[in-house]
């Protein structure tokens, strides 16, 4: 599993990336019209919350793995 590693941390940020600039969109929208921008938080960590259970499900099932 390790050897993935590198590669998944890449995709990782790429995401998150991708996510944040999403929600400075989002968030520069809605102020653009004076409209509460709190959703963009939730927004945020709603996805902080996906990320941390796929981490947690994919851990256990890599672990239950035989190691190469």
């Amino acid at each position: 599993m390790e050897k993935y590693l590198p590669r998944a941390t890449k995709l990782e940020k790429e995401s998150d990336a991708q996510s944040e600039a999403i929600l400075l969109k989002m968030s520069a929208a809605l102020a653009a019209i004076g409209a509460d921008d709190s959703i963009v938080q939730d927004a945020r960590a709603a996805y902080e919350r996906s990320k941390q259970e796929q981490l947690t499900h994919y851990t256990e099932l890599f672990s239950s793995l035989p190691s190469e």
